[in-house]
């Protein structure tokens, strides 16, 4: 495994289109992402919260492990833009 493999994958776009399947998600939802060399990997919703920054801080128990992490802004139906953002942290499932 290179060391580049086990750090977080992060998407951010915007809310009214790329990202706006995010309002439906939960805590338990999978998310399955097809890799750019094909290889199909599933995460689990862990957490989701609404940060009153724009960027994202990653704790040291991010680093090192597969997990991916979605952000958009927030609040989903707002038509001006701020700083809130909402973020889903999403655990990779490692195949048995």
């Amino acid at each position: 495994n290179h060391a580049l493999d086990k750090q977080p994958i992060i998407l951010a776009g915007h809310r009214d289109s790329h990202m706006q399947f995010m309002s439906e998600l939960k805590i338990g939802d999978k998310i399955e992402l097809t890799m750019s060399d094909g290889l199909l990997k599933t995460y689990i919703i862990s957490r989701v919260e609404v940060s009153d920054k724009p960027e994202i801080t990653l704790s040291s128990l991010s680093l090192g492990r597969e997990s991916l992490v979605l952000t958009t802004c927030w609040p989903f139906d707002s038509i001006k833009s701020g700083d809130q953002r909402y973020l889903i942290f999403a655990d990779h499932l490692v195949p048995i």
